[in-house]
């Protein structure tokens, strides 16, 4: 059992605090402000923690979704007309695979003796390292999937070939009719496809509409617009001097939006370092010949869903047996869910030579 001493060895004042306990009780702490890190990393996160859409599901085989893709007909009627008593079905699940995520805190022999006497600091470097991995890795998975030529596909670990959250381009791909979402197949429930538009613009005016068009797509039917439009950094600029074009003032940030951002006609737009060039397949946005990639996203249907067992849950220190060292791990299990796939969009293929 690892244990740290604090003050001077021979010395009545001095205490022997066990290195496992410290950890977990610091873990214990610490959980809710690494759930908060990631939030305050990824503006998605962020909206769907304030909309209440990061829910627990007590385990199972798979995570559910309801879906609801047909509503009641109502008709009128006169005096002793018979009422419509036909049943709507109307009603049906979306599944998805539970997937696993695991960061390890491992520390040495050496590290805990040379630590002995500010354990607490080592404690803390050790658990910022945990939650600093975790905030690059969760925004990866989403926006990039399993890497370049692969952004609609979950990424597969190359040291185990597990699978990664599904990420956004396949939840709101290049092609909306393809792939199987949720158990479902777009092909022919033409109700779960997604929006989808290739960029022509070659001027702010245009891009802007463009812009308009699907957002105003995305919001047809109940359930509102979408609340967010994340892209890379050079859309997001050409479109700060889009909006400034063609109202002729400063655009505004997004009022308690803890991002840099924009607002434009009440829907948020902020950008991410992790978003690919979606039509070329590729993760770097801003390399030469690159272009640009907007999703439109409404936080209402899009859902984190995590294990109630598994919400970073730390497990207690083992020795390494080839190692002078001790390790543990903190685990999250949950995916990303959608539940009306119709609610959200892409705009790919920006050119980099809009103009004014």
């Amino acid at each position: 059992m690892a244990t740290a001493t604090y003050g001077r060895a021979g010395v009545p004042s001095t205490k022997t605090l066990n290195l496992d306990y410290v950890f977990a009780q610091s873990l214990a702490a610490s959980r809710k402000t690494m759930e908060d890190n990631i939030t305050s990393n990824n503006a998605l996160w962020h909206l769907i923690k304030k909309n209440g859409t990061y829910e627990s599901q007590d385990g199972g085989t798979n995570i559910e979704a309801p879906l609801r893709y047909a509503n009641n007909a109502p008709d009128t009627y006169s005096g002793y007309d018979t009422l419509d008593v036909t049943p709507i079905d109307g009603v049906t699940k979306a599944l998805f695979d539970w997937r696993d995520v695991s960061t390890s805190i491992i520390v040495s022999h050496k590290e805990r003796r040379e630590n002995a006497q500010r354990i607490i600091n080592l404690v803390e470097t050790k658990l910022q390292q945990a939650s600093d991995g975790m905030q690059e890795f969760i925004p990866e998975m989403l926006f990039q999937g399993n890497g370049a030529g692969a952004l609609n596909t979950p990424r597969v670990s190359s040291r185990n070939g597990s699978l990664g959250i599904t990420p956004l381009g396949q939840l709101v791909p290049l092609d909306p009719t393809t792939g199987v979402i949720g158990n479902i197949d777009p092909a022919t429930e033409t109700w779960w496809q997604s929006q989808q538009t290739a960029s022509t613009a070659t001027t702010y005016d245009a891009l802007l509409r463009e812009v308009d068009l699907l957002i105003a797509n995305a919001g047809k039917g109940t359930g509102g617009k979408p609340d967010l439009l994340i892209t890379d950094l050079t859309t997001f600029i050409t479109l700060k001097f889009a909006i400034y074009q063609r109202n002729r003032s400063d655009p505004q940030p997004v009022a308690n939006f803890p991002f840099e951002s924009v607002s434009h006609n009440g829907t948020a737009i902020t950008w991410d370092e992790k978003v690919p060039d979606l039509s070329g397949g590729g993760l770097d946005a801003t390399a030469s010949g690159a272009l640009g990639t907007m999703w439109a996203l409404n936080s209402k249907y899009f859902k984190v869903i995590y294990d109630s067992e598994t919400n970073f849950k730390m497990r207690p220190f083992m020795e390494m047996p080839l190692q002078n060292a001790k390790a543990a791990h903190i685990f999250w299990r949950g995916n990303t869910v959608m539940t009306n796939r119709r609610k959200h969009g892409v705009l790919t293929n920006i050119s980099r030579g809009i103009v004014a």
